[in-house]
């Protein structure tokens, strides 16, 4: 399940940063996902209260906000956020398959109890 290793990813970077804060509690969790990284965010959401059980993050409200341009052309540098309709670059016409994928998920925030 992809959601489940992303979860597991969300959880990781949250633990080590609130331990690195001396944190007893994160209560919430901000994160930016690619549109199109093909994350489903309520699936995300259950899979992360799944893998922070008896975790200092249990329970801890997890926000999903999508976020683009998701690629940007390695040729002539446009932005954009393709579909799986699209098969070219609207700026130069570059095959799809040869453009790079953004980060397709990130953390913006914490939020902990000291």
């Amino acid at each position: 399940m992809h959601e489940l290793h992303a979860a597991h990813r969300v959880l990781d970077f949250a633990l080590q940063e609130a331990q690195r804060q001396a944190a007893k509690k994160i209560t919430s969790i901000r994160v930016r996902v690619s549109r199109t990284s093909y994350h489903d965010p309520e699936s995300l959401r259950f899979c992360f209260q799944i893998v922070s059980r008896e975790t200092i993050a249990q329970g801890a409200h997890l926000e999903v906000c999508l976020w683009g341009p998701a690629t940007t052309c390695p040729r002539c540098q446009t932005a954009m956020e393709p579909d799986d309709a699209d098969l070219f670059c609207p700026g130069c016409g570059e095959p799809l398959e040869q453009l790079m994928p953004a980060q397709d998920i990130c953390v913006d925030s914490l939020e902990i109890e000291c």
